[in-house]
């Protein structure tokens, strides 16, 4: 029966494939159609306008996952995604159509903050209220002998961990290919640990023709692929830990080591606007890859920042989940001493 599955399966791979050479070869006509590009401004090194398609092509690969694997394999979003019946799938289909057409708008006509967010709630209320998977109901850790239980605050503590993270994702989209090799590394990583195989796979192959354009600065993600990826990553990664428990997935602080790079960063950044009397959600020059890119160059910043990003993932591998919390610490320490070492100096000389 396996056997079977897999074969079906490769064939949709050939036609993925295809699929992504049309859409790659033909990005500019496609780009000329629909007419959404990253402009440049002081905050951005590109001198030209950039199409923002990675969310687009992303979603129409989707698309066809998901009428392939409903007409002939029942294997990805059944498994997988844990959708076992109807309402799970429209809800899904529902809350991922409207976080990536919320994304594809924000790119064409840079929607307010605020009608961002309502419509990121809303999404995300109607499918974690929804979906029992997706509600983190108690948080227990590796390296403390203590589980919270959340009880009603279930799905508020839920919703509110989405928007952390997919806004993390989305402001630490900065430099070409750091967002692309940082989600394959966690791909890869199910699929050492043979889980989430057939959409690793998928993925995979999506982000290797998406980081051929985008090393040469000709496609972008745009926020819809940020957003899209985001929350598909953080779904697989709540259900996982909310219905086996077992292995990487057993404690909540070994979720966060997937994350924790983004998360930080959006943090400090959050923090320090507060600080500063600056709007908390307005973009600036200041997270982590901009500040290694004013000291460093485009190829030292990368491999830094991936690095990093991957401390956490292959330590517990090396270390068989034994040591996530000092893995933590470990990359918060390089964080924030990064950080430290790409502060900006006041070199104005004051006359007198």
């Amino acid at each position: 029966m396996h056997q079977i599955i897999f074969s079906k399966y490769i064939f949709f791979i050939i036609f993925q494939i295809i699929l992504n050479f049309f859409l790659f070869y033909n990005y500019r006509k496609i780009s000329n159609k629909i007419n959404i590009l990253d402009i440049p401004n002081s905050r951005k090194v590109h001198k030209e306008h950039v199409p923002l398609l990675g969310g687009l092509f992303l979603f129409i690969n989707l698309f066809f996952l998901y009428l392939f694997d409903y007409f002939f394999l029942k294997k990805i979003f059944y498994f997988e995604f844990h959708l076992y019946d109807f309402k799970l799938s429209l809800i899904f289909i529902t809350a991922v159509s409207s976080i990536f057409l919320l994304g594809l708008l924000d790119d064409k006509y840079n929607i307010s903050y605020e009608k961002k967010l309502f419509v990121l709630l809303l999404a995300l209320f109607l499918n974690i209220s929804i979906d029992e998977g997706l509600q983190i109901n108690n948080l227990k850790f590796s390296f403390y002998n203590l589980e919270l239980v959340l009880m009603s605050k279930a799905t508020i503590f839920s919703i509110l961990c989405f928007i952390v993270y997919l806004n993390a994702v989305n402001m630490f989209d900065g430099i070409n290919l750091q967002t692309s090799i940082t989600f394959s590394i966690i791909y890869i990583f199910f699929i050492y640990n043979n889980i989430y195989i057939y959409f690793s796979i998928f993925i995979i192959i999506y982000l290797i023709f998406f980081s051929i354009k985008n090393f040469y600065g000709q496609i972008f993600f745009g926020d819809s692929g940020t957003l899209l990826i985001g929350y598909l990553t953080g779904f697989l990664l709540v259900k996982n830990h909310n219905i086996f428990g077992q292995n990487f997935f057993e404690y909540s602080d070994y979720v966060v080591s997937f994350m924790i790079l983004p998360i930080l960063d959006l943090l400090r950044q959050f923090i320090n606007r507060v600080i500063n009397g600056k709007n908390p959600f307005y973009p600036d020059d200041n997270h982590l890859h901009h500040r290694l890119k004013k000291k460093y160059n485009y190829q030292s910043s990368l491999i830094i920042i991936v690095t990093l990003f991957s401390i956490p993932i292959f330590g517990n591998i090396i270390t068989d989940f034994k040591m996530n919390i000092h893995l933590l610490l470990i990359s918060s320490s390089i964080y924030f001493i990064l950080i430290y070492i790409t502060r900006r100096k006041n070199t104005e000389k004051v006359s007198n």
